[in-house]
């Protein structure tokens, strides 16, 4: 994870946000006193949240034990074929920036 002080960031805070959402590599921001902060995509911040929610339910470290085992098996399926089986959308694109350099 690339760190970058807080007064570069500053100036270059737009560039530095499409960089971190295209990227999906989060940044370290520091400052003098060692204080940090971390900035990343919404999509990463998203799935940490899932995660960490997901974590906390009771038996889903049973139910992935389970899937890793139906994996090394050999049972599974496609994302798109989960997609169909539970009705759930399309699978999202990538949004890319429109930002120019310089602005």
């Amino acid at each position: 994870m690339r760190t970058v002080d807080v007064r570069v960031a500053a100036q270059s805070l737009g560039r530095l946000v499409d960089q971190v959402r295209d990227s999906g590599e989060s940044v370290t921001i520091s400052t003098p006193g060692g204080s940090s902060a971390i900035l990343m995509s919404v999509d990463e911040f998203d799935s940490l949240q899932e995660t960490l929610t997901a974590s906390t339910q009771p038996g889903t470290l049973e139910e992935l034990a389970q899937a890793d085992r139906d994996y090394a098996a050999g049972r599974t399926i496609s994302g798109e074929e989960l997609r169909v089986r539970y009705g759930l959308p399309e699978r999202r694109r990538k949004h890319r920036s429109s930002r120019t350099e310089g602005t």
